[in-house]
């Protein structure tokens, strides 16, 4: 119960105690004033009748002893008039004929009146001949005492009443800035940090609203501080300093993840550009110079990979630069070459930056089998090959590769995955996410595998460069949540993750699809998670958080997965209110001997947990990388260490 339900039950009870306790001294001082009147009242009437008695008693004249006693007892205000001889034989006895009805009978029950009785001795001369007694008749007493009973009930009541509205009007005025602080409290544990600007007058309330300002203001400052300085110590360890694009430490780690992947990836296209020239422009021009004609080149290289989901872009030496485009098929390659040598070519460097200046490339189609320093080779293979032809040449070594023959042409899938998704051809894999202190299951994470007609089934690093280039993630999307849904009885209780590709989290209409199929299916909502990568967060944040308010509103979880490889900044973890937060494997692999990367980690980690993000770690597969990540106090792990994909049957 809260303070002012607490504050105004007490008032409730002190005023009911007050009301019962005045009332009850009223009817008690009024019962016991009325009763005094009716003793006097029969005292005196038993006096006077005993006078007026003694001759029609000495006479023995009973009609004049009727008649007197009638005229006094007609009156109504007596219950009985009793004359009796010297040795008790009643000479005359008078009982009421009137009613008192004005007064209900359980007041009467309740209010008990003992009517007085009082006796007077006829006497002539000095003899006694009779007595007189006069009981009075209460009947009028409860009319009064009723009456005034009733008075003060009403009155009272109609007092209690403005009292009590003024009194709890009082207490909410006075507990307002209590009910602000609650709220800002709830902010604080909601990931904002507001400040009340106004102060309430009382000094003791002031005192806990600039106490909780200054607490809301320091955890922000501190997460905003920690979260700077980690961005900064990224920067440095992750990032080349004149073009903000990945160094080749950075990048060299995640393509070595991305070759150790193959589930996820299967092939790939690796570039590697040279500029020309840029000894020569640091000599001529200095080397701000030098340093804007990297800029623009690493701001023309990203815009021609915005579209282009996990493309990896970097500055791998002094006028090198690396792009690593992920799970592009061999007839896809010379598409994707000849867009991001359209976007360089549109930047014309000679006639931006003097004679000399250009640019070579040289590419390799990465094809699920080479090593990390083969692709490497074979992409600077080309380039020498480039650097011997005219200026702006692109060379490409990938027509003789093995493999190429194993994966379906672009004309074909199409048709493929049509077919896939009108039959609902999928089938559900899990792999599990636990604790890697004591091993606890966290949740399930589904992959899909589809089901070729030969009952083959083709994991997602194959099919899924194809979904992209055919737009069609929104249906392949909603057919898998469709297929969890109804799957969710037969599996074993817990927490699934989904995964959701960036474009299907940014369109409105998937949104109102997914509220309406989440309302109907609302009790299996808190098994769901749902996830999308970093890459959606950063394109549209907006749309995003709009998909976490409805899923959270229906309650479900949401988190990000793959995190650290499409942004460089933090600050969306706040806005966002994510539930888990899956750190990208190229920040694990080898963590017990990479300090960069540990620091990186526990960094993340302390804000995400000052956020209330539980932090997952990707691609567990040594105990060297398990003990570790143990001692960073993880929430979660997941990868063939901790178990493989597979179905739960």
């Amino acid at each position: 119960m809260s303070l002012s339900k607490q504050l105004i039950s007490l008032i409730v009870g002190l005023f009911l105690l007050v009301f019962v306790g005045t009332l009850a001294i009223s009817i008690q001082n009024t019962r016991d004033f009325l009763y005094k009147q009716l003793k006097t009242h029969a005292r005196d009437t038993a006096h006077a009748l005993g006078l007026r008695l003694t001759p029609a008693v000495a006479g023995k004249d009973l009609p004049l002893m009727e008649s007197t006693v009638d005229a006094i007892f007609d009156s109504g205000y007596y219950s009985r008039i009793v004359i009796r001889d010297m040795k008790g034989k009643v000479i005359l006895d008078r009982k009421p004929r009137i009613q008192h009805e004005k007064v209900p009978d359980w007041f009467i029950r309740t209010v008990r009146l003992t009517p007085p009785e009082a006796s007077s001795t006829i006497t002539t001369g000095w003899k006694q001949i009779a007595t007189v007694s006069v009981t009075s008749h209460p009947g009028h007493a409860y009319e009064d005492l009723w009456r005034i009973t009733v008075q003060n009930f009403w009155w009272l009541l109609a007092l209690g009443a403005v009292a009590l509205v003024a009194v709890i009007s009082l207490v909410r005025l006075v507990l307002k800035p209590l009910r602000a602080v609650e709220r800002q409290a709830l902010a604080i544990s909601a990931r904002e940090f507001p400040i009340q600007e106004r102060l309430p007058r009382t000094k003791e309330l002031r005192r806990v609203v600039k106490a909780m300002n200054y607490m809301s203001a320091k955890v922000e400052d501190i997460i905003n501080s920690l979260t700077r300085r980690t961005e900064e110590m990224r920067a440095r360890a992750y990032h080349d300093d004149v073009t903000v694009l990945q160094n080749r430490r950075s990048f060299e780690e995640r393509l070595q993840h991305i070759l150790h992947t193959h589930d996820e990836y299967r092939s790939g296209l690796l570039i590697i550009i040279s500029l020309d020239g840029l000894k020569e422009v640091n000599t001529r021009h200095g080397y701000a110079r030098g340093d804007a004609m990297l800029q623009e080149t690493a701001l023309c290289l990203l815009q021609a990979c915005r579209d282009k989901p996990g493309a990896q872009v970097a500055r791998i030496g002094g006028a090198d630069f690396g792009i690593f485009l992920p799970n592009i098929t061999l007839d896809g390659v010379q598409h994707e070459i000849d867009d991001i040598r359209a976007h360089v070519v549109e930047l014309d460097l000679p006639e931006r930056f003097g004679d000399g200046v250009d640019h070579h490339a040289g590419c390799a189609w990465y094809t699920g089998i080479q090593s990390l320093a083969e692709l490497l080779a074979a992409a600077d293979t080309s380039l020498r090959m480039a650097q011997e032809r005219e200026p702006g040449h692109w060379e490409c070594l990938h027509s003789d590769m093995p493999g190429a023959g194993r994966i379906r042409q672009a004309s074909e899938w199409k048709q493929v995955l049509d077919n896939v998704i009108e039959k609902r051809a999928i089938t559900l894999h899990f792999q599990p996410v636990r604790s890697p202190a004591d091993e606890t299951l966290l949740h399930q994470e589904v992959l899909v595998r589809l089901r070729e007609e030969e009952g083959d089934l083709v994991n997602a690093a194959i099919f899924m460069p194809m979904i992209h280039r055919h737009d069609m993630h929104l249906r392949l999307d909603k057919l898998i949540v469709e297929t969890l849904i109804e799957t969710l009885p037969q599996l074993p209780a817990g927490r699934y993750a989904i995964n959701l590709a960036p474009a299907t989290t940014h369109d409105p209409a998937f949104h109102r699809w997914l509220e309406e199929l989440l309302t109907r299916n609302k009790s299996r909502c808190p098994q769901l998670i749902f996830e999308t990568t970093d890459y959606a967060a950063v394109t549209d944040h907006d749309a995003l958080h709009r998909l976490i308010e409805t899923v959270h509103r229906l309650g479900a979880r949401f988190s990000i997965d793959h995190f650290g490889i499409a942004s460089t900044s933090f600050g969306y973890l706040r806005t966002l209110k994510l539930d888990y937060l899956k750190i990208d494997g190229s920040f694990i692999r080898h963590i017990e001997v990479n300090e960069d990367n540990q620091f990186f980690v526990r960094s993340l980690t302390d804000i995400a947990h000052g956020l209330d993000i539980q932090v997952i770690a990707e691609y567990v597969e040594r105990d060297e990388e398990l003990n570790t990540l143990t001692a960073m106090r993880l929430d979660g792990v997941q990868g063939y260490l901790i178990g493989k994909p597979g179905t739960l049957n």
